[in-house]
């Protein structure tokens, strides 16, 4: 199937398809790139005692993936569509607010890491969820006609959106993931990271 015929198929202009795809290539090429080769020192290096590792910025996101796309995915695809859903507003606010480290946000309690795995049991959850977004976003036929509340996107939007549809939700989960690549490069420029 062309990537025109895709895209009608979901719901969705081949613009947008194409921009998810992108998505989602830069999130898995940040996170692999910038965590290739570490050695366990390196994974466990803690700039200060308050700022995660490398192991746990990972496993951080995992989790984050982990909830959005099983429950919180579920509530998604049960909500209504969205009434008055300006989508163009509200996914120039994730492209360029998600990312920005400028602006640092406490992780939830939930989403916190703990050490529950590995590096490498870590690496291969993110891979495993980099296959279920990109399933998602090529096949589920109705991206667009469902949105539930997302917190970071009405913290960044100060109130003004806070409803998100299945299209935003996977440009919001990749943005997540750039956004903690950025994170761990972070975490690599220290002074006292490891060689």
């Amino acid at each position: 199937m062309s990537s025109q015929a895709t895209a009608l198929a979901i719901g969705l202009t081949s613009a947008e398809l194409e921009r998810g795809r992108r998505a989602i290539d830069t999130a898995l090429q940040g996170i692999v790139q910038s965590t290739q080769g570490l050695s366990e020192a390196q994974w466990n290096f803690k700039p200060s005692p308050e700022c995660w590792s490398i192991a746990q910025i990972l496993e951080h996101v995992v989790v984050v993936q982990d909830r959005i796309l099983g429950p919180m995915w579920e509530q998604l695809m049960a909500a209504p569509a969205p009434v008055g859903y300006d989508s163009e507003a509200i996914e120039e606010i994730i492209a360029a607010g998600v990312p920005d480290r400028s602006a640092k946000f406490p992780a939830p309690e939930p989403m916190r890491p703990t050490g529950q795995w590995t590096p490498a049991v870590s690496m291969q959850r993110f891979v495993a969820n980099d296959t279920a977004m990109r399933k998602l976003l090529e096949s589920t036929p109705d991206l667009r006609h469902h949105a539930v509340l997302a917190m970071p996107v009405k913290a960044m939007s100060k109130g003004a959106y806070e409803l998100v549809d299945g299209f935003g939700w996977l440009l919001l989960l990749a943005g997540h993931s750039q956004r903690h690549a950025l994170q761990i490069q972070e975490v690599k420029a220290n002074q006292n990271f490891p060689k």
